[in-house]
Protein backbone atom coordinates (compact mmCIF):
# COMPACT_ATOMS: atom_id res chain seq x y z
CA UNK A 1 0.00 0.00 0.00
CA UNK A 2 2.99 2.59 0.85
CA UNK A 3 4.40 1.86 -2.81
CA UNK A 4 0.99 2.33 -4.22
CA UNK A 5 1.24 5.63 -2.51
CA UNK A 6 4.26 6.88 -3.73
CA UNK A 7 3.39 5.71 -7.00
CA UNK A 8 0.47 8.02 -7.00
CA UNK A 9 2.82 11.04 -5.59
CA UNK A 10 5.03 10.22 -8.64
CA UNK A 11 7.82 9.15 -6.17
CA UNK A 12 8.60 6.27 -8.69
CA UNK A 13 12.27 5.28 -7.48
CA UNK A 14 11.07 4.95 -3.55
CA UNK A 15 8.01 2.67 -4.62
CA UNK A 16 9.70 0.92 -6.89
CA UNK A 17 11.84 -0.35 -3.44
CA UNK A 18 9.12 -0.84 -1.05
CA UNK A 19 7.46 -2.62 -4.05
CA UNK A 20 10.35 -4.71 -3.64
CA UNK A 21 10.56 -5.04 -0.37
CA UNK A 22 7.19 -6.64 0.17
CA UNK A 23 8.03 -9.31 -2.47
CA UNK A 24 10.68 -10.24 -0.37
CA UNK A 25 8.24 -10.41 2.68
CA UNK A 26 5.22 -12.16 0.54
CA UNK A 27 6.56 -13.15 -2.32
CA UNK A 28 3.59 -14.69 -3.96
CA UNK A 29 1.48 -11.23 -3.52
CA UNK A 30 0.31 -10.44 -6.80
CA UNK A 31 -0.55 -7.04 -6.13
CA UNK A 32 3.27 -6.07 -5.79
CA UNK A 33 4.01 -7.94 -8.34
CA UNK A 34 1.43 -5.87 -10.57
CA UNK A 35 2.53 -2.76 -9.18
CA UNK A 36 5.87 -3.19 -9.69
CA UNK A 37 5.35 -4.05 -13.14
CA UNK A 38 3.83 -0.66 -13.93
CA UNK A 39 6.71 1.26 -11.95
CA UNK A 40 9.24 -0.56 -14.27
CA UNK A 41 7.42 0.28 -17.21
CA UNK A 42 7.41 3.76 -15.92
CA UNK A 43 10.83 3.84 -15.62
CA UNK A 44 11.32 2.03 -18.99
CA UNK A 45 13.15 -0.70 -17.28
CA UNK A 46 10.69 -2.67 -20.18
CA UNK A 47 12.68 -5.96 -19.38
CA UNK A 48 12.11 -5.78 -15.57
CA UNK A 49 8.86 -4.94 -16.15
CA UNK A 50 7.87 -7.76 -18.55
CA UNK A 51 9.12 -10.17 -15.94
CA UNK A 52 7.01 -8.50 -12.71
CA UNK A 53 3.78 -8.78 -15.34
CA UNK A 54 4.23 -12.43 -16.12
CA UNK A 55 5.30 -13.36 -12.28
CA UNK A 56 2.03 -11.49 -11.42
CA UNK A 57 -0.12 -13.32 -14.26
CA UNK A 58 1.60 -16.67 -12.87
CA UNK A 59 0.59 -16.27 -9.01
CA UNK A 60 -2.89 -15.23 -10.35
CA UNK A 61 -4.42 -15.78 -13.40
CA UNK A 62 -7.41 -14.19 -12.82
CA UNK A 63 -4.89 -11.13 -13.43
CA UNK A 64 -5.01 -11.64 -17.51
CA UNK A 65 -6.92 -8.09 -17.57
CA UNK A 66 -4.84 -6.49 -15.94
CA UNK A 67 -1.03 -7.78 -17.31
CA UNK A 68 -2.03 -8.44 -20.93
CA UNK A 69 -1.96 -4.80 -22.18
CA UNK A 70 0.66 -3.60 -20.26
CA UNK A 71 2.65 -6.69 -21.52
CA UNK A 72 2.25 -6.21 -24.94
CA UNK A 73 3.30 -2.71 -24.52
CA UNK A 74 6.61 -3.99 -22.88
CA UNK A 75 7.16 -6.53 -25.08
CA UNK A 76 7.23 -4.31 -28.35
CA UNK A 77 9.51 -1.26 -27.08
CA UNK A 78 12.21 -3.88 -25.88
CA UNK A 79 11.74 -5.47 -29.17
CA UNK A 80 10.57 -8.69 -28.16
CA UNK A 81 7.98 -9.97 -30.00
CA UNK A 82 8.80 -13.49 -29.71
CA UNK A 83 8.35 -13.25 -25.80
CA UNK A 84 4.87 -12.12 -25.82
CA UNK A 85 3.84 -14.70 -28.44
CA UNK A 86 5.15 -16.83 -25.37
CA UNK A 87 3.48 -15.07 -22.91
CA UNK A 88 0.19 -16.00 -25.42
CA UNK A 89 0.54 -19.74 -25.41
CA UNK A 90 1.01 -19.77 -21.69
CA UNK A 91 -1.51 -17.67 -20.96
CA UNK A 92 -4.20 -19.83 -23.33
CA UNK A 93 -2.77 -22.91 -20.92
CA UNK A 94 -3.30 -21.44 -17.70
CA UNK A 95 -6.51 -19.24 -17.95
CA UNK A 96 -9.84 -19.66 -19.81
CA UNK A 97 -10.36 -16.33 -20.27
CA UNK A 98 -10.83 -15.65 -24.01
CA UNK A 99 -8.16 -12.24 -23.67
CA UNK A 100 -5.05 -14.52 -24.94
CA UNK A 101 -6.69 -16.06 -28.19
CA UNK A 102 -8.03 -12.32 -29.22
CA UNK A 103 -4.52 -11.09 -28.71
CA UNK A 104 -3.72 -14.05 -30.94
CA UNK A 105 -6.05 -13.08 -33.54
CA UNK A 106 -5.03 -9.10 -33.47
CA UNK A 107 -1.49 -10.31 -33.78
CA UNK A 108 -2.60 -12.28 -37.14
CA UNK A 109 -4.65 -9.35 -38.17
CA UNK A 110 -1.57 -6.51 -37.71
CA UNK A 111 -0.06 -8.82 -40.09
CA UNK A 112 -2.84 -8.65 -42.96
CA UNK A 113 -3.23 -12.37 -41.84
CA UNK A 114 -6.91 -13.66 -41.92
CA UNK A 115 -7.67 -14.62 -38.63
CA UNK A 116 -11.37 -15.78 -38.89
CA UNK A 117 -10.11 -19.62 -38.98
CA UNK A 118 -7.97 -19.20 -35.75
CA UNK A 119 -11.17 -17.64 -34.11
CA UNK A 120 -13.66 -20.38 -35.41
CA UNK A 121 -11.38 -23.12 -33.60
CA UNK A 122 -11.43 -20.95 -30.24
CA UNK A 123 -14.96 -20.23 -30.56
CA UNK A 124 -15.60 -24.50 -30.22
CA UNK A 125 -13.64 -24.69 -27.51
CA UNK A 126 -13.91 -21.39 -25.39
CA UNK A 127 -17.31 -20.12 -26.79
CA UNK A 128 -17.81 -16.10 -25.08
CA UNK A 129 -19.16 -13.08 -26.51
CA UNK A 130 -15.55 -11.17 -26.66
CA UNK A 131 -14.47 -14.20 -29.13
CA UNK A 132 -17.63 -13.78 -31.08
CA UNK A 133 -17.27 -9.98 -31.53
CA UNK A 134 -13.40 -10.58 -32.91
CA UNK A 135 -14.87 -13.55 -35.10
CA UNK A 136 -17.22 -11.43 -36.85
CA UNK A 137 -14.94 -8.54 -37.41
CA UNK A 138 -12.70 -10.98 -39.07
CA UNK A 139 -15.53 -12.51 -41.31
CA UNK A 140 -16.19 -8.66 -42.18
CA UNK A 141 -12.87 -8.31 -43.36
CA UNK A 142 -12.89 -11.29 -45.57
CA UNK A 143 -13.17 -10.35 -49.54
CA UNK A 144 -15.61 -13.54 -50.03
CA UNK A 145 -17.61 -12.10 -47.86
CA UNK A 146 -17.91 -8.50 -48.58
CA UNK A 147 -18.32 -9.95 -52.60
CA UNK A 148 -21.73 -11.45 -51.01
CA UNK A 149 -22.80 -8.80 -49.05
CA UNK A 150 -22.26 -10.66 -45.80
CA UNK A 151 -19.98 -8.53 -44.20
CA UNK A 152 -22.93 -5.75 -43.68
CA UNK A 153 -24.84 -8.76 -41.97
CA UNK A 154 -21.92 -9.39 -40.00
CA UNK A 155 -20.96 -5.89 -38.92
CA UNK A 156 -24.27 -5.27 -37.86
CA UNK A 157 -24.29 -8.34 -35.44
CA UNK A 158 -20.99 -7.16 -34.39
CA UNK A 159 -22.35 -3.81 -33.21
CA UNK A 160 -25.65 -5.48 -31.44
CA UNK A 161 -22.84 -7.58 -29.22
CA UNK A 162 -21.16 -4.32 -28.48
CA UNK A 163 -24.23 -2.17 -27.99
CA UNK A 164 -25.56 -5.09 -25.34
CA UNK A 165 -22.46 -4.78 -23.53
CA UNK A 166 -21.82 -1.73 -23.16
CA UNK A 167 -25.02 -1.03 -22.11
CA UNK A 168 -25.64 -3.76 -19.35
CA UNK A 169 -22.64 -2.08 -17.39
CA UNK A 170 -22.93 -0.46 -14.21
CA UNK A 171 -22.08 3.44 -14.31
Amino acid sequence: ELADEDRRAQKLAEATKLARRALDESADCVRASWLLGGLLQAQQDYTGAIKAYRRAFEQDPRFLPEVLSPLEQCCQLAGDKEGYVAFLADAKEMSSSALPLIAEARLLADHHADASLQLAVALESRPSRELLVEFLGALERRPEMKEAGFDRAASSVRAALLLSVTCCLPP
